[in-house]
């Protein structure tokens, strides 16, 4: 018989370990799979009503709004009732336009958050340069695209879009330090501008207080603090999901 910690004890925990990992790779797999799944079932969702929303809606508003507007010759001399049609028909123009607005918005929704969060974060930069009247500085360390998971990325990006428009509103600041870094377990953003500063009355703007709900939402930190030698920084931080 082999004795412990001989050749066949050594074999059975390889063996064990060995399986263990493939069972661990198999769930991370299947969670995978899972998540590929729902969404696929939300963009099918998407795709769906803007569909229905496009063949059906629009177009039955718009053969409703064609039939008043052919009634219109026949109320001559019903200067009251046709004023009511007008408005109808009107009002049925700009519902379709809503509708229409909807649409775009749900396929540019998928469109965005298809780009990568590198790609999403400079769009955003661009966007705030109309605001500020300046392009912020922008750093990105770590795997940012591969790291950071919906749920953080979307946050994110929220938190980055009120934080400089809030700046712009408030600080009268001529720059903008933004840093994004990702690191093995912390999701970290970093605002600092060179403006007026803040009061510390302040933190009870509802602004902030979204960005703090946003971070503790994800079991991370929001903090605001003075810049040397003037100004403000704001640090956003999130914990990232540990992978099994």
């Amino acid at each position: 018989a082999n004795a412990p910690g001989g050749p066949v004890f050594a074999d059975t925990v390889i063996d064990m370990v060995i399986g263990y990992g493939n069972q661990a790779a198999l769930a991370l797999d299947v969670a995978e799979h899972r998540q590929d799944a729902d969404r696929m079932l939300i963009l099918n969702d998407r795709d769906r009503i803007a569909r229905d929303l496009h063949d059906l809606v629009i177009q039955r508003l718009f053969a409703s709004a064609l039939t008043l507007q052919s009634t219109l010759g026949r109320l001559t001399g019903q200067p009251q009732t046709s004023t009511r049609v007008h408005q109808v028909v009107d009002d049925l123009d700009d519902t379709i336009k809503v509708i229409r607005s909807t649409i775009y918005s749900l396929r540019e929704q998928e469109r965005t958050r298809s780009q990568s969060l590198r790609t999403r974060l400079v769009a955003a930069m661009e966007r705030a340069t109309q605001t500020l009247g300046f392009t912020p500085a922008l750093r990105m360390t770590g795997l940012l695209d591969t790291t950071v998971p919906t749920p953080h990325t979307e946050h994110l990006l929220a938190t980055v879009g009120e934080t400089l428009t809030n700046t712009a509103r408030h600080a009268r600041a001529t720059s903008v330090d933004v840093t994004v870094e990702v690191t093995g377990t912390q999701l970290r953003l970093e605002v600092a501008d060179n403006g007026c500063g803040v009061n510390p009355a302040t933190t009870r703007r509802s602004g902030l207080a979204n960005l703090q709900h946003r971070a503790e939402e994800l079991g991370g930190s929001f903090s605001l603090r003075p810049n040397k030698p003037t100004g403000t920084i704001v640090e956003w931080t999130a914990p990232l999901p540990t992978t099994p």
